[in-house]
């Protein structure tokens, strides 16, 4: 059974590229958002992208439609996020 589906934003940063490299290690399902899809990283793992920005309230509602769990400035707080299993370990 598949996991959820994470959506990383600022995935083209320092940090999110980190999380989002991670995360395709574990073979976790993922959706990329960026402005730029182009400065995304280079992953061996399937993944999802939806271009996006923080400006357009709906087109960012749509890119995250279908994420159940999520990393970045969209998702909200580190507390509210529910990391696959196995995560950290």
């Amino acid at each position: 059974m598949p996991g959820p589906l994470i959506g990383i934003t600022g995935a083209t940063g320092h940090i999110g590229r980190l999380v989002a490299t991670r995360l395709a290690g574990t073979g976790a399902r993922l959706r990329l958002l960026a402005r730029d899809p182009s400065r995304l990283p280079t992953l061996n793992a399937p993944v999802q992208v939806a271009r996006t920005s923080y400006e357009d309230t709906a087109e960012a509602r749509a890119a995250l439609a279908g994420v159940e769990a999520g990393r970045g400035r969209m998702a909200g707080s580190l507390a509210d996020i529910k990391f696959p299993d196995g995560w950290g370990e």
